[in-house]
């Protein structure tokens, strides 16, 4: 069974424990929320298990591929809505079909099919949100990764990213997310993780819900 385990996590920004020696495994197959106050480090669990920032402890992850939605990015603003995706694709190893194919469904669901000749920087921070979803669905991993998912889309695209989550879960990929939108999850997920003066808290679904 692939799973990503965390021994003895330990991470501080100055003098500030972020999270204080944290031992956990996510276990291949479920979904994972991660709620907690701002600053609590909530993006910090999640750039650890990528392997993105440097901390003390270890990782091990055996899982072969995995897709990493963030809450935001710096886009090239130069760059038209289309050839972005088409370049995301290109970096995931996807051929031009392919992306052609699995960008026209997702810019359909999420009602962004005028907006490819846009450039990016033309784009709000809704529309920012769906491409940074469009660019992380292109393709099909096993490892789901998302921080702040639901961040400025409207209530309707909400629902269309909801939607696809349960889609996710129908085919058992592994998900972790964070999130302040805890309603629109309810029911979904199978682990709850609080994080709290840098320790982490579990309680499964069944208990909660």
């Amino acid at each position: 069974m692939r799973e990503i385990k965390l021994i003895n996590i330990k991470k501080k920004y100055n003098k500030r424990i972020i999270l204080n020696n944290i031992n956990y495994t996510f276990k291949e197959g479920n979904i994972y929320q991660i709620v907690g106050s701002n600053g609590c480090g909530k993006t910090t669990l999640l750039k650890v298990i990528l392997g993105y920032i440097k901390h003390g402890g270890f990782v091990e992850n055996n899982f072969d591929d995995y897709s990493y939605i963030p809450d935001k990015i710096n886009f090239p603003s130069f760059l038209k809505v289309g050839n972005y995706i088409k370049i995301i694709g290109y970096t995931k190893g996807l051929d031009e079909e392919t992306i052609k194919n699995k960008s026209d469904e997702l810019l359909n669901l999420y009602n962004m099919n005028n907006a490819i000749n846009y450039k990016l920087n033309q784009l709000s921070k809704g529309m920012k949100q769906k491409v940074l979803l469009i660019c992380g669905f292109l393709s099909d991993v096993d490892l789901y990764i998302f921080d702040e998912a639901l961040s400025g889309l409207d209530k309707e695209m909400q629902k269309q990213f909801m939607n696809y989550i349960k889609k996710l879960k129908i085919e058992k990929k592994t998900i972790i997310y964070t999130t302040h939108y805890e309603k629109y999850f309810r029911g979904l997920y199978d682990v709850k993780i609080t994080i709290k003066d840098g320790i982490i808290n579990e309680k499964n679904s069944k208990s909660t819900s």
